[in-house]
């Protein structure tokens, strides 16, 4: 179990609008320099805006979080997921198997957790935009939300005719 001063962590990250962290996309505000002084989440990934994949990854918190316990492995995501989820202790449950989404039994060994942005704006991160999930089950939600996409807009074009 990774131990976490919460209270550490919690003085290091803004909580007031318009310069929350939870909900900011340090990518964005990098390239339009409005990045707050000090910030202290990054890129995951590699600091070249030519990547095809730089906006599509996420962020992570800087080494200034080690002081308070934060584990280099996780990112923004898993920082604020276990924040909100304390009881965890810091750790995603493992139990010796689980059912998942698809009625397929998955045995301890097999289990690979990922967090799951509802909205799929990977640079939100409060409580009811994460959604824990095994990676498995992660492609029936991208799918299940692009379909849902395509049904809610076919229902606006059809209300725009009436």
């Amino acid at each position: 179990m990774t131990e976490v001063d919460w209270e550490g962590v919690k003085s290091l990250i803004r909580w007031e609008l318009p310069n929350t962290c939870v909900c900011c996309n340090v990518k964005i505000r990098k390239l339009n320099k409005t990045r707050c002084k000090p910030c202290y989440f990054s890129p995951a990934s590699a600091d070249r805006k030519s990547d095809p994949n730089y906006f599509n990854t996420g962020f992570k918190p800087k080494t200034i979080f080690r002081k308070y316990g934060v584990p280099d492995k996780w990112g923004k995501c898993q920082l604020f997921y276990f924040y909100y989820n304390q009881h965890l202790n810091n750790e995603y449950p493992y139990p010796d198997e689980l059912i998942d989404i698809n009625g397929n039994y998955v045995s301890k060994d097999k289990i690979n957790w990922v967090l799951h942005h509802i909205d799929k704006n990977n640079w939100n991160d409060h409580m009811f935009n994460l959604l824990l999930c095994l990676s498995t089950e992660h492609k029936y939600f991208e799918k299940e939300e692009k379909e849902n996409l395509k049904f809610i807009n076919r229902c606006l074009e059809y209300y725009k005719t009436l």
